[in-house]
């Protein structure tokens, strides 16, 4: 019986170790490895670096990969960790020991031995009476033998030996009981201790890491020299675990033993009243091991609940200062940038001063009072003529290129999206002890997001913007200085000139005119000095705003803050609802009477309307004629408004060509589209491309896009048609100054185009290369053949107005020339308003908007609250502006201008579009409908073409013209005439109801 409980004991044992001891080492191993891979990456990134302020970008940049890598690694191994929890515990020991167990004997019987029936130390009392009573019953079985015995040995015969009874052991339940359920128990304790020696040792680096952190945003804040507080960090970590898991071996050793003791001391004692077999039956077996499982893995629940709070808690810490570190990097880069556009900015004010600092010493040299005058007057020609004609609007155009306030926003973009990739849910505990497993019910959750967004940014957000508009402010200011510098030179120069002819003893001309261009030069270096520190006013702006969020954001990472924001959030949200129903009720109340007469008023209208559009339309009431006096003042005041906005403000809204990357909006399937097409005709394939859409769709915009998206196509000829040809010779002509070629026929251009590498030709506005009369179409055929016979070397991409290729389609088949046709006319009212807002945002300024007539506002209006309210009016704007310019960014950035009432200091006000009233377009004459139908399909025409298409005689065709130009419908630019921008699309929508265009 020994022989066969030690072999089970040696067996288990060696089973133990094989499968239960790498379980436990591999869970260190897995910690060892993860610390190891940190120190790594601390090691390569971030090994003792000296943070300066010259190398600040560089070493900010190494930390925020440093950073980001961490948070991969600390995820990871927690999330595996985590998954390791929460699945069953040493599967592997509890598969090879079932097996093992069918190899142990399954009942065995033996003698019971003397401890069976006589107390021994550790018995209980109730055992001990047992005994007693067994043994007694016992004896007196035995009485007989005794007797028996005591007669042999009067007969000198050998005596038959008393024997205890035997018992029946089942041996392989009871191995099965104590070698998986006990086992497991035993294991608890050996767990506990490897996840607080993992734990401990990642609560060591966590603050570690976070000393390191504390350290350089003190720095950061500061702007000081700072050395990274880098330590024998990794031996001191790194060697409890490995002494762990040597200690790990000793423990499973000693629970092997306990095991055994209980085990050799159940298999002693089965079969009797002391441990009855019916505890060892396969039933309560099964149910013991099931038991014994849950627990182990309940423990590990709590403890990966104790792990999720570390990591959760860890990867807040590394979220919040990756977000510090990145916006310091941001601000950094921003820092830099606004400094070096106001060096750019002084060195074209050196520009300007070396000019009149010349015009200074050239009338400071002279003597003599005869020879001033022509210095003066050649002083005064060329401040006129090259001065203010040349050099100042260089200096301004290239100043205002410098986009100081997109810097500005480009930087606010960047925390945008740096926030809203912030994590919504997050696990945190109060006062949580992570040496020891934690329950599901300490924890609770968080929107870092949330707290992020309410708490910190909303302040941030509004200096920035206060930032942009002190900066365009100042960027103002210097634009007004640059224009205002010739007429002070000017002026002072006449004005010595007049004292120079009426002699006047009293003012010396040349001081005169010495001190009015010192004045000018005063101001330039003033504006100059400003613009150098550029620098210091955004640090003065914006660096202190961006300390506080940068250290709000640090306050998320202590868990006490975090409960006590979430309670101002809850108490905040409590008290916005209850101002919200209060106000609710208020209204009911209050606006109950003026609702009802609105109700009245509305109704009444649309009633009178109804009545008047049916009388109209059955000849009973006349309509009246164009009042054209409305059109003249529409334009007039439009032309107003516009010029009274800020000049950087017109800027961004006049220009309907997108020049800068960051203001596209569009449809990217459209660049796709164009690139496949690209691709391919690099296979040999013919892929001629038509881009089709209104004036001012963004046609010329989506073709920049396309070409600095893609920049590695070489070889790109952009040609722009300017004026109105329909001959094949004048076609040839501006091909020839463009190539500088003299070529004058189709088989010369076929033959130059095809001997040339493979190139792109982009032919812009190809609605010029028509008219509409016989052989009018003859320059657009040759085109047509050009392409055709050049395809292999040439990807052509053509542009075309959308009424142009419409008419052209359905009278020469144009469709059929090209392999891929890519219309702009899906802008949506998102899009419109995000190319709206992208360049409004730049400007820095806030935008208000006027509420429009009473009958146009509702009762979900009028329940609002004010912010409420204004993003009402702003949906309303947009969709009524969308209305007018249905994917016409000119037209909308046109009416967008127009719709400026006044600008109050940071802030533009906007009227509503409901108010602009542009029926005065509602009915033209016939001859007027036909010429803008005209224009309309070539886009622009001189005065000669109008006459040549028209039914009118020359006279009367000038007389309309004039009168369309009069009153607005047409503007001119050098002798072409095209339809007004502002009212293009009612002039279109009123050819499509009289049926001249689809």
């Amino acid at each position: 019986m020994i022989e066969t409980i030690v072999k089970v004991k040696t067996d288990v044992e060696q089973l133990a170790k094989q499968q239960l001891y790498p379980v436990l080492q591999k869970k260190i191993d897995k910690a060892i490895y993860f610390l190891e891979s940190i120190f790594s990456l601390h090691n390569e990134l971030i090994d003792n670096p000296a943070f300066t302020k010259e190398n600040k970008e560089e070493i900010l940049d190494l930390l925020i990969r440093y950073k980001e890598e961490l948070s991969k690694l600390v995820t990871n191994y927690l999330e595996e960790l985590s998954l390791e929890n929460t699945t069953p515990v040493f599967p592997k020991y509890i598969e090879e020991f079932e097996i093992y167990k069918n190899e142990v004997e399954n009942n065995i019987t033996i003698t019971q031995d003397r401890d069976r029936y006589f107390a021994i130390t550790s018995d209980k009392r109730y055992v001990r009476v047992g005994k007693i009573c067994k043994r007694t019953v016992f004896n007196i079985s035995k009485i007989p033998q005794k007797i028996g015995n005591g007669f042999r040995s009067v007969f000198k015969k050998p005596k038959k030996p008393i024997l205890y009874r035997n018992q029946n052991i089942d041996l392989q339940n009871i191995t099965s009981y104590y070698y998986t359920s006990t086992l497991l128990l035993h294991l608890n304790p050996i767990i506990n201790d490897i996840n607080k020696e993992i734990i401990t040792t990642l609560k060591k680096y966590w603050d570690f890491d976070k000393n390191v952190d504390t350290n350089i945003v003190t720095c950061l804040t500061k702007q000081e020299t700072f050395t990274l507080p880098i330590s024998n960090i990794s031996t001191t970590l790194l060697e409890p675990l490995k002494s762990k898991k040597n200690e790990v071996m000793s423990q499973l050793s000693e629970a092997l033993v306990s095991v055994f003791k209980q085990y050799e001391v159940a298999v002693s004692k089965a079969g009797t009243f002391e441990l009855s077999n019916t505890n060892f039956k396969t039933s309560k077996i099964v149910k013991k091991e099931s038991e014994a499982l849950h627990n182990v893995l309940k423990n590990n629940l709590k403890w990966n609940t104790t792990f999720t709070i570390l990591k959760d808690d860890w990867d807040i810490d590394i979220e919040v200062y990756t977000i510090v570190l990145k916006t310091h990097l941001a601000y950094s880069q921003l820092h830099k940038k606004v400094s070096n556009r106001g060096i750019k900015i002084a060195e074209e004010l050196n520009t300007i001063s070396e000019y009149e600092l010349a015009a200074y010493q050239a009338i400071d040299t002279i003597q003599d009072q005869k020879k001033l005058k022509p210095v003066i007057l050649k002083e005064i020609e060329g401040l006129k003529t090259h001065f203010k004609n040349k050099i100042i609007p260089q200096a301004t155009q290239a100043i205002t290129n410098l986009e100081l306030t997109s810097v500005i926003n480009e930087f606010e973009n960047s925390q945008q999206y740096l926030l809203a990739n912030v994590s919504n849910k997050r696990t945190i505990s109060d006062n949580v002890d992570f040496l020891k497993p934690t329950s599901n019910s300490a924890i609770s959750y968080i929107s870092p997001f949330e707290l992020i967004n309410y708490e910190s940014w909303p302040i941030f957000f509004k200096n920035i913007n206060n930032t942009k508009v002190e900066m365009s402010s100042t960027l103002n200011m210097v634009l007004q200085t640059l224009n205002e510098l010739g007429q002070i030179a000017e002026f002072n120069l006449e004005s010595s000139l007049e004292l120079l002819d009426s002699k006047d003893p009293e003012n010396d001309s040349k001081t005169i005119a010495l001190q009015g261009l010192q004045r000018s030069l005063d101001k330039i270096k003033e504006v100059k000095e400003s613009t150098l520190s550029f620098d210091n006013q955004l640090n003065n702006l914006l660096f202190n705003s961006l300390d506080k969020f940068t250290k709000n954001l640090i306050s998320f990472t202590e868990n006490e803050n975090i409960f006590d924001i979430k309670l101002i959030i809850a108490k905040a949200k409590s008290v916005e609802k209850s101002k919200a129903l209060r106000k609710k009720i208020k209204n009911n109340i209050v606006y109950a009477i003026p609702i009802a007469v609105s109700f009245i008023k509305i109704n009444f209208k649309k009633i009178k309307d109804l009545v008047i559009g049916i009388l109209t339309r059955s000849g009973v009431l006349k309509t009246t004629g164009v009042n054209t006096g409305e059109v003249s003042d529409f334009l007039i005041e439009t032309e107003k408004t516009v010029d009274l906005l800020p000049f950087v403000y017109q800027r961004l809204f006049r220009s309907e060509t997108l020049y800068d990357e960051n203001l596209f909006v569009g449809n990217t399937n459209k660049t796709d589209i164009l690139f496949l097409s690209y691709t391919i005709w690099k296979k040999n394939r013919f892929a001629a491309v038509m881009i089709v859409g209104e004036k001012g769709s963004g046609k010329t915009s989506l073709l920049r896009h396309f070409l600095e998206k893609n920049n590695t196509i070489s070889r790109t000829n952009i040609i722009t048609l300017q004026d109105t040809i329909y001959d094949p010779e004048a076609l040839f002509d501006v091909m020839n100054t463009f190539f500088s070629e003299k070529l004058n026929n189709l088989e010369d251009w076929v033959t130059f185009l095809n001997s040339k590498k493979k190139q792109v030709i982009v032919l812009e506005d190809i609605q010029h290369l028509y008219f509409r009369k016989i052989n009018g179409f003859k320059a657009l055929q040759v085109l047509s053949e050009l392409i055709i016979r050049t395809h292999d070397s040439v990807f052509w991409i053509c542009t075309c107005s959308k009424y142009t290729y419409q008419y052209l389609d359905k009278s020469i088949g144009l469709s059929e020339q090209f392999s891929q046709i890519i219309h702009i006319d899906d802008t949506t009212n998102d899009m419109m308003t995000e190319a709206i807002m992208k360049r409004h945002k730049v400007s820095g300024y806030n935008l208000y908007f006027e509420e429009p007539p009473k009958e146009f506002l509702n009762k979900k209006y009028d329940k609002a609250t004010n912010s409420e309210k204004q993003n009402i009016l702003q949906l309303e704007y947009y969709k009524d502006l969308n209305k007018i310019a249905k994917s016409n960014f000119k037209i909308a950035f046109m009416y967008w201008l127009r719709s400026v009432i006044k600008v109050s200091g940071s802030t533009i006000h906007m009227r509503s579009l409901k108010t602009i009233d542009l029926s005065f377009v509602e009915k033209l004459s016939t001859a007027k409908i036909f010429i803008l139908n005209s224009i309309l399909l070539h886009e622009k025409l001189k005065i000669e073409h109008i006459y040549q298409i028209s039914s009118l005689d020359s006279v009367q065709t000038k007389r309309v013209v004039s009168s369309l130009l009069e009153h607005g419908f047409l503007v001119i630019n050098k002798d072409y005439y095209s339809i007004n921008t502002l009212l293009y699309r009612q002039a279109v929508i009123m050819l499509k109801n009289k049926n001249f265009i689809h």
